[in-house]
């Protein structure tokens, strides 16, 4: 399945001098990991998402379309997009207090 690992260089030789700015699960798994003293890479779901949906937008332009990895970036990135409609996030102000209920 591809998005896994990084492309390897043995299946795609010219990979990363077509892609630029190359990202994969496993890259965005060790992302979200915390490590001791280092502050953390994603700050915002926005990076979050900009990671998976550039990881899908390489695929295509790599792979081209009419191609089995094609349609996977295609489908995930509908799952993707699709999941994030559905987060709500609560916003707390900087100084820690709850914003007013206007009701």
């Amino acid at each position: 399945w591809p998005f896994q690992t990084a492309v390897s260089t043995t299946l795609a030789p010219d990979y990363y001098e077509v892609i630029k700015d190359p990202v994969d699960l496993a890259s965005v798994r060790a992302r979200l990991t915390p490590r001791a003293g280092a502050p953390p890479h994603y700050n915002s779901l926005d990076q979050f998402l900009a990671d998976l949906l550039r990881m899908c937008e390489n695929c295509r332009v790599y792979n081209g379309d009419n191609n089995e990895y094609y349609d996977c970036a295609v489908r995930l990135e509908a799952f993707v997009r699709k999941k994030v409609g559905e987060v709500s996030v609560s916003r707390v102000p900087v100084d820690g207090t709850r914003p007013e209920s206007g009701g």
